[in-house]
């Protein structure tokens, strides 16, 4: 059974809360904000009298009585990171962001609010680019659960790079290839002490794929799989070809196949592919090419839309086949292009050298 699901401890913190004034604040557009009344100063930045707030990156400098030290190491130590992969994340550079965004979750941990969101989206795209996806899946439960209690967070996605449809992460679905590496995310959720037991459905499509490589549960997803009953298919078809059962893979999928969503119906034809291969491994070559067949059709309909799972795809008609016919060429092109930075192209160049 899934031991839990979790959700991010969120506390009213603050340094400081209605009696302090700023001679003035000056923000990073050069923005000067004559004296005022501070409501309240944290880590998420400043709340001025009347409800105006600013991050910690949008401020330059200030003169703020009595708390003038305070002020400043804040703008230091939380803004000026927080500008910095801001800025990064705005113009789509994904790498070398994890020194930052760790600095800034250990100064918001256990605090929701932009920064912890910011520094999470940092530490997911960098995990990202540096193609661990299972390790990206910790920040990224973390991204779900704050945005479930804090909708208005989801403001700031356009800006760092987040794109969500509903409960999903376009840029990681949740599929794990690396099966070690999903062992270790699931322990890492569960050790987290920033997170509580809480039955909230935001994360659970990946907290439940990420528990069956953790657990190999045998039995016992049914009822788990019942609270996502709009992912119960390929959970249960993901369960099925973890412990070797691919007829009950193929009859979850054919079962559901008109209810599926785009994400959903292409993790469907590759669950559906393995399932295939697995059942026609000693099959006539005719029906050897149906599961290759299966399988393409992601990369075909889903190129651009879904690079990993497409490369994903490739790799695996690639490995299934003893020689690679000439039609096979341009599949290996695409590993080797198109796909070079994904886990599988970086797996399939690793093999060639």
């Amino acid at each position: 059974m899934l031991k839990f699901f979790m959700v991010i401890v969120f506390t009213s913190f603050s340094l400081l809360a209605g009696s302090l004034k700023a001679q003035h604040i000056v923000l990073r557009d050069l923005t000067f904000i004559e004296p005022v009344k501070i409501e309240t100063m944290d880590v998420n930045g400043l709340v001025l009298d009347g409800g105006l707030q600013f991050l910690w990156s949008d401020i330059l400098q200030g003169k703020i009585d009595n708390q003038q030290k305070t002020f400043d190491r804040l703008v230091k130590e939380i803004g000026l990171p927080l500008f910095r992969i801001q800025s990064r994340m705005a113009r789509g550079s994904f790498e070398d962001l994890q020194p930052m965004a760790n600095q800034l979750l250990r100064l918001s941990k256990g605090i929701s609010g932009p920064t912890a969101y910011i520094a999470n989206a940092a530490s997911f795209h960098d995990f990202l680019a540096q193609g661990n996806r299972e390790a990206a899946a910790v920040p990224l439960v973390k991204l779900l659960a704050m945005r479930m209690e804090q909708p208005n967070l989801e403001r700031l996605d356009r800006e760092i790079g987040l794109r969500f449809e509903g409960n999903i992460c376009l840029d990681l679905l949740p599929i794990w290839f690396d099966e070690t590496a999903a062992k270790k995310a699931w322990n890492n959720l569960e050790l987290a002490t920033e997170l509580k037991p809480n039955d909230t459905q935001q994360a659970s499509p990946y907290l439940l794929s990420l528990q069956l490589l953790g657990d190999h549960p045998a039995n016992g997803l049914e009822g788990e799989a019942e609270k996502v009953t709009d992912w119960k298919p390929i959970l249960v078809a993901q369960s099925a070809l973890l412990n070797s059962n691919p007829r009950s893979a193929l009859d979850s999928l054919e079962n559901s196949s008109l209810n599926l969503d785009a994400t959903q119906r292409a993790m469907a034809l590759y669950y559906r592919g393995l399932a295939m291969r697995d059942l026609q491994m000693n099959s006539p070559s005719n029906a050897t090419a149906s599961w290759k067949l299966t399988l393409l059709q992601i990369p075909a309909q889903y190129q651009n839309q879904f690079p990993e799972l497409s490369a994903a795809a490739i790799y695996q008609v690639l490995a299934g086949s003893r020689e690679i016919p000439q039609e096979f060429e341009s599949l290996q092109q695409e590993l080797t292009g198109r796909y070079q930075k994904t886990w599988h192209g970086r797996r399939y160049q690793s093999s060639r050298k």
